[in-house]
């Protein structure tokens, strides 16, 4: 499960610029036929633009996580604050095999 974390950070890095990371939840899920994990990040406030960025590339991105699939991956929040624009992506990963 933590593996699958480490590899969706990875990926997520490569999704343009993405913000910092200021809180990474990670928990075992399980359906009747896979097994994976839910993903929470909360990323740092930064510029507008750069979470908007971010966010399309995050949408549009195809993710190459050995021995994982990325299921579902959506930003589920985006808060306002005079620090900047701070994102919250959630996503599901299931083990591949």
């Amino acid at each position: 499960m933590r593996d699958a974390q480490t590899l969706l950070l990875r990926a997520l890095r490569t999704c343009g610029e993405m913000p910092p990371v200021r809180l990474a939840h990670c928990e075992a899920w399980a359906s009747a036929t896979f097994s994976g994990a839910r993903h929470r990040l909360e990323l740092e406030p930064v510029a507008a633009s750069r979470a908007d960025g971010f966010a399309t590339q995050l949408v549009e991105a195809d993710y190459k996580l050995p021995g994982h699939l990325v299921a579902d991956i959506t930003i589920a929040a985006r808060t306002v604050s005079p620090e900047g624009v701070a994102l919250t992506v959630e996503a599901l990963t299931v083990e591949d095999g």
